[in-house]
């Protein structure tokens, strides 16, 4: 920047020139100040940008692994519950009773999961059915206490066939329904993984910040090491 002297009065002063010189690099960068700020504002909001859309993935991953994880503890209550009819049948076709009372105990704690199972499965008539079917096995035993005195009645032999088999299809029937409850997360594979068996040593220090600020910038969609 320049200036021009004058003076009616003085005419040697219209001679003089006044230039301003800039000295230091601040002075000669001092013109480019606004274009360098919004480069870095620039710079600021996609890198913010970068980190939000990253941020949003994670938060949608871990939304998902929540719901997953939901749906499999809800499943493993029902598979408990659905369990308990065969561990039930199994106790009445091969335990020797000596007193009718343990029948009745054993007969009360299956009414109690079955209750269990009407609030947690689906299908509430197969559910009944078997529980029906158990309670007719129940009165059955309640008549013979001994499995061995089933075994060499003929007669008795025969009605504890009939009643085992029809718990068989009925229970069939429960398990097609049970099907229905199974989340897709049990049949999902783990994903692979090449991660090597000694990994380098991570940096620290500025390295480690401007590495971070890389991968928030450029390389957020790569998976961590």
């Amino acid at each position: 920047m320049t200036w021009q002297l004058f003076s009616p009065d003085l005419p040697f002063l219209n001679q003089i020139t006044v230039s301003q010189e800039r000295h230091g690099v601040w002075e000669n960068l001092l013109p480019y100040a606004p274009f360098v700020s919004a480069c870095c504002a620039a710079v600021s909001i996609f890198v913010a940008f970068r980190i939000a859309l990253k941020a949003q993935s994670i938060s949608t991953e871990q939304k998902k692994i929540a719901e997953d994880k939901l749906y499999l503890d809800l499943f493993l209550k029902r598979f408990d519950a659905f369990q308990v009819y065969s561990e039930f049948f199994s106790k009445f076709i091969s335990v020797d009773y000596k007193e009718k009372q343990q029948i009745v105990s054993d007969f009360n704690s299956l009414l109690s999961s079955h209750r269990t199972c009407l609030v947690l499965l689906r299908n509430k008539d197969d559910c009944e059915k078997c529980y029906k079917t158990l309670e007719t096995l129940k009165n059955f035993r309640l008549l013979n206490l001994s499995i061995e005195d089933i075994f060499k009645d003929e007669e008795k032999m025969k009605r504890f066939n009939e009643i085992n088999e029809s718990f068989l299809r009925k229970h069939s029937d429960l398990c097609s329904s049970f099907k229905d409850h199974v989340p897709n997360v049990v049949f999902m594979k783990p994903p692979k993984t090449d991660r090597p068996s000694n990994p380098a040593p991570q940096p620290t220090g500025l390295k480690a910040f401007l590495m971070r600020l890389k991968r928030a910038a450029c390389e957020w969609s790569r998976p961590l090491q």
